[in-house]
């Protein structure tokens, strides 16, 4: 599972939600992989949606095709903009 912790690009840390990422490991038996991303205003869009497909791009490999899913605490919305494909988006 690819978890992408919450806080709109701007807030949040890997280490503030570890504890998220482990009890979904926990609870649902399978491994979890936190993105620690780049957040604005420091970097740019789409710095951290570049991280988020890098980490995707990772794992896709390995994951089998019925085990895609998306969680996380930021909103589906949000999800979607990590994985956008780089064709055609521009920089704000």
């Amino acid at each position: 599972m690819l978890y992408l912790h919450g806080g709109g690009w701007v807030i949040g840390s890997l280490a503030g939600y570890d504890g998220v990422a482990r009890n979904l490991c926990r609870d649902n038996g399978c491994v979890v992989v936190a993105v620690d991303y780049r957040l604005a205003p420091e970097l740019r869009f789409p710095a951290a949606s570049d991280d988020c497909l890098a980490a995707l791009a990772w794992c896709m490999p390995t994951a089998p095709p019925w085990m895609a899913t998306q969680r996380g605490s930021c909103s589906p919305a949000t999800a979607r903009v990590a994985t956008w494909p780089r064709h055609g988006r521009t920089r704000t």
